[in-house]
C-alpha cells in the first residue's frame, strides 16, 4: 500500500442527524440508508463514512432528551461547494423528515489516504 498524502486546505465534516421526528415517529434505518444514498452520497462522491450512535442533550427546561443518531463523517477540501453542499444535505434532512436535530461540527485534518494495490 502507498500513501497519497493531500495538501491543501481539507476539512472534517461530522454531521449528527437525530432519528425522532419532532411531534412523534422515528426515522427508519431504511429511509436514512434512502436518504444517505440519494442525498449524501450525491454531493459526496468521493466518499463517507456513516455510523449509529446514541445521542443526548439538555432541553431549555433541564430535561435530558435521548434518541438514536446516525454519524455522518464526511472529509473533503475546504471549498465554497462543499460548504453549500454540506448545507444542502443538512436542509434536505430537516426538510424531508419534519425537522429533527441536527448538530455539525467541523475541523481542519491532515489528510493521507491508504489504497490497496491493483492487481
Amino acid at each position: 500500500m502507498t500513501a497519497e498524502k493531500k495538501v491543501g486546505d481539507w476539512i472534517e465534516t461530522t454531521i449528527y442527524f437525530g432519528m425522532d421526528i419532532p411531534g412523534g415517529g422515528v426515522i427508519s434505518a431504511a429511509q436514512f440508508d434512502e436518504f444517505l444514498k440519494e442525498t449524501v452520497t450525491k454531493e459526496f462522491p468521493m466518499g463517507l463514512t456513516a455510523y449509529p450512535a446514541y445521542g443526548q442533550m439538555r432541553n431549555a427546561d433541564g430535561s435530558i432528551e435521548r434518541q438514536k443518531t446516525e454519524v455522518v463523517v464526511l472529509v473533503h477540501e475546504q471549498t465554497k461547494a462543499n460548504r453549500e453542499a454540506v448545507k444542502k444535505v443538512v436542509d434536505a434532512y430537516r426538510s424531508e423528515f419534519g425537522k429533527p436535530q441536527v448538530m455539525q461540527t467541523t475541523s481542519a485534518v491532515d489528510v493521507a489516504f491508504f489504497q490497496s494495490a491493483e492487481a
